[in-house]
């Protein structure tokens, strides 16, 4: 339902956070984040090219709580 509105509106999305309760494997808490959510590290390259930027700390983001 989020990924069908978020493209809707011109974002991809991507799974971000996952919690569970304590000593069990239930779900408790699921965040979704827009695909440009975040900043990338910054790190000495070797490479002889650089990817592009891709990450640019979009706020977009939805938590679903069970």
């Amino acid at each position: 339902m989020y990924c069908e509105y978020a493209h809707s509106m011109g974002f991809s999305v991507r799974k971000e956070h996952l919690s569970y309760w304590t000593h069990t494997r239930i779900v408790k808490c699921r965040e979704f984040t827009c695909a440009k959510a975040g900043l990338r590290k910054v790190r000495p390259s070797p490479k002889k090219y650089r990817k592009l930027e891709t990450r640019t700390g979009c706020p977009a983001r939805i938590f679903f709580y069970h």
